[in-house]
């Protein structure tokens, strides 16, 4: 089944790091990256800052992969790992994400 999965980073290069891994490996299809003005709580604190929102676009039967590659280089304690399956009526789109991804 198609799926995005949504991660947040602080630091741009692991962002871009990760991305190339799951592109070489053909876990993703594409991935979309988007500044985020960031707050959260954490630890009993208010937190924020300036993050980079990772949409990934793959499969949901890879999220487990991905995940372990995600955890060799996120640099946060506890990092956000959303998975959003999806539907569309753009099968011309489908089929390249089940091209494209193992």
């Amino acid at each position: 089944m198609p799926c995005v999965i949504e991660i947040a980073f602080d630091n741009e290069e692991e962002v871009n790091k990760l991305v190339n891994v799951l592109l070489k490996e053909n876990l993703i299809c594409g991935a979309q990256v988007v500044k985020s003005d960031s707050k959260w709580r954490w630890q009993g604190q208010i937190e924020m800052c300036m993050e980079y929102l990772l949409l990934i676009k793959t499969k949901k039967e890879l999220a487990k992969e991905i995940y372990d590659q995600v955890r060799k280089i996120h640099s946060y304690e506890c990092f956000s790992f959303s998975i959003f399956p999806f539907e569309s009526c753009n099968q011309e789109y489908l089929d390249w994400i089940n091209s494209t991804v193992k």
